[in-house]
């Protein structure tokens, strides 16, 4: 069994649902989805594209997705370019490394839902602040009116 099928299997029995599996970087490209969160690793099947180079041209157009590598390489400069590139986190493929992306993606997840909470209190500020303009400037109208 591929490390992908096993990694699909685990985030399904923890009840991530909403995933979608590329077997290419262009396909990911392609398929024209801007996901929140993308696993990838480093040694990518495509070898003239590594999970880096794919991070670097991504990010390009989507700056706001999250890059999460889940890679066998272990080597400490590859790890380092990839943070340093914007992904984040590096993680090294095995047991404890996928308690370790499930840790992150549900770190990312409530930071998502914490922004969007945050987004609707503002915007729902803004409104109560508006509401409040137009009374005031209705009073002051008011009040001018009357002084006439």
């Amino acid at each position: 069994m591929s490390y992908q099928k096993i990694l699909n299997a685990c985030l399904n029995a923890l009840n991530f649902n909403n995933l979608r599996t590329f077997d290419t970087c262009e396909e990911c490209i392609d398929s024209r989805e801007i996901p929140d969160i993308v696993i990838l690793d480093h040694k990518t099947k495509e070898y003239h594209l590594s999970g880096l180079d794919f991070l670097i041209r991504y990010r390009q157009n989507y700056s706001e997705t999250h890059f999460l590598f889940l890679s066998s390489d272990a080597n400490v400069e590859v790890a380092v370019n990839t943070i340093k590139w914007g992904a984040s986190d590096y993680i090294i493929k095995s047991r404890k490394g996928l308690e370790q992306l499930v840790l992150k993606i549900n770190l990312l997840i409530n930071s998502y839902k914490k922004i969007k909470r945050n987004r609707i209190e503002w915007i729902a500020s803004l409104v109560l602040l508006g509401m409040f303009s137009l009374v005031f400037l209705s009073a002051i109208l008011l009040y001018n009116s009357q002084i006439i």
